[in-house]
């Protein structure tokens, strides 16, 4: 009898286990080419499905963007305004739009979306952000996603006017 129920209740835990997906992965795999790194909230079924549990991820502003690497990251969206522009670059931790022939530099703190028009600059900083970036270079605008923190983005010719800031974590 006791082989029974063991027989039984393994039964009914192979069954229950049927019905609820692998929480993650538990070692790198491969999908079209890339590895991917196990990280919480990823499961590969498989039959090939990609399931992205977003509730496993500290969500920062109103925007979710999946890495090639299927990393979640988040940021403010179009209809944030957490970025403040400035005059001067003196906190390293602000991006930074740096003045070319314009007078003074623009600084950007915060965590969002800032519009403006910044005429005349010549190099762009991240800060301790993600940051893209839209400029205009005299023939066409310009948008430059997903820059790591801590990265210049530099116009080696005459100036071009930062028209978009956008930070995230």
């Amino acid at each position: 009898m006791k082989n029974k129920s063991i027989g039984v209740i393994g039964a009914i835990l192979v069954t229950l286990s049927l019905f609820f997906p692998q929480t993650a992965l538990a070692a790198p795999t491969t999908i079209d080419g890339r590895t991917i790194e196990p990280h919480d909230g990823l499961t590969i079924k498989p039959n090939g499905d990609v399931i992205i549990d977003i509730s496993k991820y500290e969500i920062h502003g109103n925007t979710i963007s999946i890495t090639d690497d299927l990393e979640v990251i988040s940021y403010y969206g179009e209809d944030s305004f957490r970025t403040t522009p400035s005059r001067g670059c003196t906190d390293k931790q602000a991006a930074c739009w740096t003045g070319g022939t314009a007078l003074g530099d623009m600084q950007f703190t915060g965590t969002g979306v800032v519009r403006g028009n910044w005429p005349a600059r010549n190099r762009f900083y991240t800060g301790n952000k993600r940051a893209n970036v839209t400029f205009h270079d005299g023939i066409r605008e310009i948008t430059v996603n997903g820059l790591p923190a801590w990265w210049w983005v530099d116009k080696v010719k005459a100036g071009v006017d930062g028209k978009m800031v956008n930070r995230y974590t």
